[in-house]
């Protein structure tokens, strides 16, 4: 396995130490998912958020593991991974950004997949986000 940064970040929180703790990897290529399983079973934090970069400008890939399981959608772990998206360079104030990968199952088992957030910096407010 290679070297990846992996961040802490408390959401709802200014103070260390507070607040709800997401680990977050941000990645320039992708994992295998036994990878990030493996990976979030040893932060052994409620979620574990792992963003990507796609190949369309402003959007990224996010997908959000338990240190048991992989789930379907997890706020406090989108939040804070926009932050470190932030904190990292990966987004620049005022302009807009999607991150996607919220899947489900239809009733014939296949899966869908949507956009479900998107979002902005800037230097007023920090990050405004706004769910579809």
């Amino acid at each position: 396995m290679r070297n990846l940064a992996i961040a802490v970040v408390d959401s709802f929180s200014e103070k260390p130490f507070s607040g709800n703790p997401a680990a977050v990897c941000l990645l320039d290529s992708p994992l295998m998912k036994e990878e990030m399983q493996a990976i979030a079973m040893e932060m052994n934090l409620s979620e574990t958020a792992f963003v990507e970069k796609t190949k369309e400008e402003g959007s990224f890939s996010l997908r959000w593991f338990t240190p048991t399981l992989e789930i379907d959608l997890c706020g406090h772990a989108t939040l804070a991974a926009a932050h470190r998206m932030y904190a990292a360079g990966w987004v620049k104030e005022g302009k807009g950004y999607s991150l996607s990968n919220l899947k489900w199952r239809t009733s014939g088992d296949q899966a869908r997949e949507l956009d479900l957030y998107g979002f902005s910096f800037n230097s007023n407010s920090g990050c405004s986000a706004s769910g579809s």
